[in-house]
């Protein structure tokens, strides 16, 4: 079994973006979605969500970020006033 190498996500540096990189690399490297799941702890039906939207609409759709309605995020340079 071989490792999966460090991640160079330029677009998203959250937890959650680096895990569905990883889940497509190990996708890429014919690992099948129950060894992928165990590899990083998470649900087997968590990588098959994120294999349909890359192979639906590739790795932009992926990164791609939903917030939800309601109050606008507070940039950090206003938070230390």
């Amino acid at each position: 079994m071989t490792t999966v190498g460090p991640l160079n996500v330029a677009k998203d540096r959250s937890a959650k973006g680096k895990r569905q990189t990883v889940v497509t690399r190990l996708m890429r490297q014919c690992y099948l979605e129950v060894q992928a799941a165990e590899l990083l702890n998470i649900h087997r039906e968590i990588v098959s969500i994120y294999v349909q939207k890359f192979n639906q609409a590739g790795m932009d759709a992926l990164l791609e970020r939903h917030y939800a309605p309601g109050r606008k995020a507070v940039s950090v340079s206003r938070r230390r006033m």
